[in-house]
């Protein structure tokens, strides 16, 4: 008998030397839907970069989080980014349904939504298939 897929959200983000960790953590915590903060395990690990400078990595990830996560993100981006989004969809969309979208970091402290490529807080999103097939409708609705 197959398995069903779960929904699953997966963070991962850099804390350089030059950043106050503590904020990076917050960052990523605002990112998350608030009903899910409480469960979501956060864990860090020390690392050295190229020139031996500090680097702290925070990866989490929680199963299970409904459709509401994902609509919870499209509600708090921008219309710019959102149009962003729609535009360049297939460029977001790994395979096995994964999507994939970065978050500037100092936006997400403040506790805005702001899709970056640089430096950024990695989100991998994989929800059931129906859910990604809606995707273009939801990110243009009123919901989103």
């Amino acid at each position: 008998m197959p398995k069903t897929p779960k929904d699953l959200v997966e963070v991962e983000a850099y804390a350089h030397a030059t950043e106050d960790s503590s904020k990076v953590e917050e960052a990523v915590r605002n990112i998350l839907l608030e009903s899910v903060r409480d469960k979501f395990k956060l864990e860090k690990a020390a690392l050295r970069g190229h020139y031996g400078n500090p680097i702290i990595v925070y990866r989490g990830s929680i199963e299970n989080v409904s459709e509401e996560f994902l609509l919870s993100l499209i509600r708090r981006m921008s219309s710019e980014d959102k149009a962003s989004l729609k535009t360049s969809l297939d460029m977001h969309l790994g395979k096995h349904n994964i999507l994939y979208l970065r978050f500037n970091k100092q936006e997400a402290y403040l506790g805005r939504l702001k899709l970056d490529q640089i430096d950024a807080i990695c989100l991998r999103l994989k929800f059931k298939p129906h859910v990604f097939d809606r995707l273009p409708k939801l990110i243009e609705s009123k919901e989103g």
